[in-house]
């Protein structure tokens, strides 16, 4: 019954390892596909309108 305890905190410790390192996946997938649309929208047709539609709701071009 001794072990039970140690147990319980390396199962703890394993699975807070495991969400910090989906969050840092995730955070990192979110960082590119920020990039990859923001360089996609700087070409695009819509882009005026998407900048004056933007300052209607206070966010900068």
């Amino acid at each position: 019954m001794d072990t039970l305890p140690i147990a319980l905190y390396t199962v703890k410790r394993l699975m807070g390892e495991l969400g910090l390192d989906g969050v840092i996946t995730i955070t990192a997938r979110r960082d590119r596909l920020d990039e990859r649309i923001t360089a996609m929208a700087a070409d695009s047709p819509w882009t005026d309108t998407v900048h004056r539609l933007g300052c209607l709701r206070g966010y900068p071009p």
